[in-house]
């Protein structure tokens, strides 16, 4: 990684917002940040895990309760934002895998995914099909 990362931690640190990094820095801090998540969980005894856990789920009750409905619907989403994102990054790692499909199994994939956007955004589209020849996915709302 070429990129520099300094401890993030400190308040007097110009790389504190992560808005105003570069994309390759961010994605190294990313990176970074993964990796000692992975090391700290590895490390974790059974009983430590589970102490973290307990202590994780207690602080995310305790902020459900205490945040306005504003706050609310802003954390909710920044969540789906991060999960896209982390959905779609996933997806572009496995993309040389999955064209090796056969066309069925890529077919049925793509109905599924389309079925799932439709529930997900409660559209009714007027019209929806599979590209079997694109691998793509059509909506027309009218």
């Amino acid at each position: 990684m070429a990129a520099n990362i300094n401890n993030t931690k400190s308040a007097s640190s110009p790389l504190l917002r992560r808005s105003v990094m570069t994309e390759e820095c961010r994605n190294a801090l990313r990176a970074r940040d993964r990796l000692l998540y992975r090391q700290r969980r590895n490390n974790f005894s059974e009983q430590q895990l589970h102490t973290f856990r307990e202590r994780q789920r207690q602080q995310r009750n305790n902020k459900r309760q205490n945040i306005s409905a504003d706050q609310r619907a802003h954390h909710l989403a920044s969540r789906r934002l991060l999960y896209q994102n982390h959905h779609r990054q996933n997806l572009i790692e496995q993309a040389p895998s999955s064209q090796n499909l056969p066309d069925t199994v890529m077919v049925t994939h793509l109905q599924q995914h389309l079925q799932s956007e439709v529930e997900r955004f409660q559209i009714r589209p007027l019209t929806a099909s599979v590209n079997t020849n694109m691998n793509s996915i059509s909506i027309d709302l009218g």
